[in-house]
């Protein structure tokens, strides 16, 4: 199992459907969070496993016929997090959560700290729907892309991060300073590829909003 890329579907807003069209791998580890299987049904996917309580998907889980991990609904962790904790057993190089922001803004920001919670098991985690992508990094970020012209976003998850240093960005940053409660790492544009990103302390949520090439 190990070099899997294990993608947790959960039961928020995943964007534009078309965005995924090519986006599943033959190799990877499908694990649906409860809701998400609605997303999978409508994608066409088969999941490898179902993880929840099953309040939020009220269709037959028998026809998608793969093993299902069943909690009760008092329980003290989300269906996600539930997802999550079964992925490090996989031993993945990557997991990407997607259907993991949405209207219900608890739950948002929920996963969001579960980031946190990924760094200290030692996973790579990215939320992804098909209009952002969400990091949080606490040592060096390399982004990849043909595309220039994101909006990208630096957001301090501890008190400060300190020693930023940026490049490809319009607004650089030089071995410098965020602060949590202060806005001035939001809206920055990438201007030149790959974007380098290196902090030398603290945690920073790193959110980039996607160009979807057209066709």
């Amino acid at each position: 199992m190990k070099g899997k890329r294990v993608i947790i579907i959960a039961g928020g807003s995943i964007g534009k459907r078309e965005f995924f069209t090519n986006f599943f791998l033959t190799h990877d580890y499908i694990i649906c969070a409860d809701g998400g299987l609605e997303h999978a049904r409508i994608l066409g996917l088969k999941p490898d496993l179902i993880v929840g309580d099953m309040d939020s998907y009220h269709g037959d889980t028998t026809g998608f016929n793969c093993e299902l991990l069943c909690f009760p609904q008092e329980k003290d962790k989300t269906d996600t997090e539930l997802a999550l904790e079964y992925s490090a057993s996989l031993s993945p190089y990557e997991v990407i959560i997607i259907g993991g922001i949405g209207k219900r803004f608890d739950h948002s920001l929920g996963n969001i700290y579960l980031l946190i919670k990924s760094l200290n098991m030692g996973l790579r985690v990215t939320l992804l729907d098909s209009y952002q992508q969400i990091y949080l990094i606490s040592r060096d970020l390399y982004i990849k892309s043909n595309i220039t012209g994101e909006t990208i976003s630096l957001i301090p998850l501890t008190y400060e991060v300190t020693g930023i240093v940026t490049e490809g960005l319009r607004y650089p940053l030089n071995d410098e300073c965020l602060y949590i409660g202060e806005t001035r790492g939001i809206s920055n544009k990438i201007i030149s590829l790959p974007v380098f990103i290196r902090i030398n302390s603290g945690l920073l949520l790193i959110i980039r909003n996607l160009i979807i090439p057209e066709d």
